[in-house]
């Protein structure tokens, strides 16, 4: 894989954990608990997500993208769900 695409691919992925952290924090919010269908389904798909692959030598993007996936991670063990 190219450098660029790489990039990209990195990228994607974190703008992907991200916007299921958004949608897991507003199901909680809307009182869906991550028991109930929305809260463990969206648990799930991050649960996933985590489960690819995210590499790509740029210093930056990957500092970044450890974090968002750190991030995730601490949010998905304050659920239980392993």
């Amino acid at each position: 894989m190219t450098g660029e695409k790489e990039e990209r691919e990195a990228r994607r992925h974190g703008q992907a954990v991200l916007a299921l952290l958004s949608d897991l924090q507003g199901a909680l919010l809307a009182g869906t608990s991550a028991g109930g269908a929305d809260g463990a389904q969206l648990a799930s798909r991050l649960a996933a997500l985590l489960e690819q692959p995210a590499d790509t030598t740029h210093p930056g993007l990957a500092m970044a993208l450890r974090a968002i996936r750190l991030r995730a991670r601490l949010e998905l063990s304050k659920l239980g769900h392993r």
